[in-house]
């Protein structure tokens, strides 16, 4: 019952401080911010205009509370939280890898089940005692789809707590930051004496990671580290670390320590699907995305049909290569490439474990090129006028082709160039893999 009323009263404490615009420099404040002003995927696009969206919210999680059970966890002192239970191993080996902790797991998506023992009344009664405003809020405010999801977070943050707490974990690896109650989340668990580190992707922080709360942040690309240092995120974090991409122990193995010689003349085209999210109803993420990968795939066939001996790769992202999709994505590419050279890469290929088949590659917008840098290839970023990206004379900047008419000119530069004089020419100081800190003591 305690943690339940603990938990409570920070959500009451971080959103009102934040709602009333008091003690703007506080961690609570900025968890308030985070978590009424973020977006999130958890719901889809339409769900902002949904006037009724707090109560479908307020039923679903009804239903799962009386219908799940308390999670087994084989609990030791360090634990990794993550947004899917099918995420599991692939966290666990990272963590392995990077850390050599052996860590439990706890999923968000087992997180929906009534609270144990006088939990459950708190939380029933402040579930009632709040009820009306929740549903007016949802109802009349433009930020209705953020509220609705209150309810959710609220649950989930007791139960972790409390499951934790049971657990005599000391140490959470916290995975998908970039969710919208994260801070308040790690900072409700650091305030418990839980040590709290937290993994974002290796893309830039500016996108979901503007502002971090936790004891340790774990960056996994060079470019972080130039974030914080040349722009206005507001990181609370008493300890920075480096740590490698997520997912490179799965295809770091195939580059490191070899001769790795591309194709020449190969391009590499690595799709966000953004054209595929928009018509699925995604949440929308503000960067445009949409329109900076339809520009890129204009100008990627411009020179194409300039340059004849040039062959250009389509990488699908997961999201196309599914079946009842797969014939779409095809003609979707088709209408952009239709009569020029070029090919899809095959479903069963993985883009990661294919960095070597294509000599440069270019996306608009998407974690695979941190990756790529990380393992020593050749990329250029095609953001188009993404707002913030990238900051101002970083080493991605020149990498970066951010205006119409540029994409010509810096794919000659890239393809005509050695990946060593690539590297060197762009300042790309400390993005690959042997460059890393963790990699030498590896290596020692």
């Amino acid at each position: 019952m305690w943690n339940a009323l603990q938990v409570t009263f920070h959500f009451i404490k971080c959103i009102l401080l934040y709602t009333l615009g008091l003690d703007r420099d506080a961690d609570s404040y900025l968890a308030g911010k985070s978590i009424l002003r973020n977006m999130s995927y958890r719901l889809e696009a339409s769900a902002a205009k949904d006037s009724l969206i707090g109560f479908r919210v307020f039923w679903r999680v009804l239903k799962q509370l009386f219908r799940a059970s308390i999670p087994k966890v084989a609990y030791n002192e360090h634990c990794i939280f993550d947004g899917k239970v099918s995420s599991s191993e692939l966290r666990s080996t990272y963590v392995a890898w990077q850390n050599g902790a052996n860590a439990s797991f706890i999923s968000r998506d087992r997180l929906l089940f009534m609270p144990a023992r006088g939990g459950s009344l708190v939380l029933v009664f402040f579930v009632i005692l709040f009820l009306p405003i929740y549903c007016l809020a949802t109802l009349f405010l433009p930020s209705r789809a953020k509220i609705a999801l209150l309810l959710t977070e609220y649950v989930e943050l007791i139960n972790l707590s409390m499951l934790l707490k049971q657990g005599g974990v000391k140490r959470l690896f916290f995975f998908s930051p970039y969710e919208k109650d994260a801070n308040l989340m790690a900072l409700y668990l650091m305030q418990k004496g839980v040590l709290v580190s937290k993994h974002p992707s290796p893309g830039p922080l500016m996108t979901h990671n503007s502002i971090v709360i936790a004891d340790i942040l774990a960056l996994s690309s060079e470019y972080q580290r130039e974030e914080i240092e040349g722009s206005a995120l507001q990181i609370r974090a008493k300890k920075i670390e480096k740590w490698f991409p997520e997912n490179s122990q799965k295809y770091l193995p195939l580059y490191a320590k070899k001769d790795v010689v591309s194709p020449a003349l190969t391009v590499g085209f690595y799709s966000h699907a953004s054209w595929l999210r928009k018509k699925k109803n995604h949440s929308d993420d503000g960067l445009n995305i949409v329109a900076a990968e339809t520009l890129l795939l204009t100008e990627l066939a411009l020179f194409l049909k300039e340059h004849k001996n040039v062959q250009l790769v389509v990488f699908l992202h997961p999201r196309e290569r599914h079946p009842s999709v797969v014939s779409q994505s095809h003609h979707y590419y088709a209408d952009f490439f239709s009569g020029l050279t070029y090919s899809i890469s095959p479903d069963t290929t993985k883009t990661d474990a294919a960095f070597d088949t294509v000599d440069v590659a270019v996306a608009a917008f998407s974690t695979i090129l941190y990756e790529r840098l990380f393992a020593g290839f050749k990329t250029l970023i095609a953001s188009y006028g993404i707002a913030g990206f990238p900051i101002k004379d970083s080493a991605l900047s020149s990498i970066t082709v951010n205006q119409k008419g540029q994409l010509d000119k810096k794919l000659q530069e890239a393809l005509n160039s050695t990946t060593p004089d690539f590297f060197a020419s762009h300042r790309l100081f400390g993005y690959r893999y042997f460059e890393y800190e963790r990699w030498q003591q590896k290596t020692t």
